[in-house]
């Protein structure tokens, strides 16, 4: 079992508002060091998770924190990995949001090749 998780790039209205506060150095190290402790807390919480739940830990071979848009990482991670399957979990959305937004889950599992099994969170 590979545990993924996803962080979302910057928009381009954030990057530019913070662009227009900081000077281009200072807002480049300021981006560089705080994905770089995002990315270590995410991965100590993951694997503290899967730690806490011991009948699982066995199971886990990988954490890992990527960046980029959450099906996009996850269907990338998957074909790095050769998976078999993808196991996520859903929220409950209303139809609605669904319609207009679409959903993480929604979009790996239209354009996943290999089967989604999503568990309700």
């Amino acid at each position: 079992v590979t545990v993924v998780n996803a962080i979302e790039p910057m928009n381009p209205t954030g990057r530019a508002m913070i662009d227009t506060i900081l000077a281009a150095g200072q807002a480049d190290e300021m981006r560089r060091e705080t994905e770089r402790e995002v990315r270590e807390l995410l991965s100590m919480r993951l694997e503290e998770f899967c730690a806490k739940h011991s009948h699982t830990q066995s199971h886990i071979s990988e954490v890992r924190v990527t960046e980029g848009r959450p099906e996009e990482a996850i269907l990338r991670v998957a074909d790095e990995i050769g998976a078999d399957i993808i196991v996520m979990g859903s929220h409950a959305h209303s139809k609605v949001s669904e319609i207009l937004l679409g959903s993480t889950a929604q979009r790996v599992m239209q354009r996943s090749t290999i089967p989604v099994l999503l568990v309700r969170v």
